[in-house]
């Protein structure tokens, strides 16, 4: 019997998708056409790549860092006798 015999089929009908303008067209925001870049070497990509993924390191450990410090305390149940 294989695995994956009783597994849910994503066949796509033409009912699953209801076109709209609105959500079908996407923004030109942000997009520079104007400027035309160099292509860059292997060397030069990865070095991008590595500072971009630096970056989104830091970026997702401030959010642990926010979501951690929002995050609620439970209650004082006993008040303090320490004096």
């Amino acid at each position: 019997m294989s695995p994956l015999k009783d597994a849910p089929t994503h066949d796509h009908h033409p009912s699953d998708y209801a076109e709209n303008d609105l959500l079908d067209t996407y923004s030109n925001s942000g997009l520079n056409d104007e400027e035309v870049f160099e292509p860059l070497s292997a060397v030069a990509r990865r070095a991008a790549e590595a500072k971009m993924r630096q970056r989104d390191r830091m970026d997702r450990g401030s959010r642990r860092s926010m979501r951690a410090a929002n995050r609620s305390h439970a209650p004082t149940f006993y008040p303090s006798t320490v004096r």
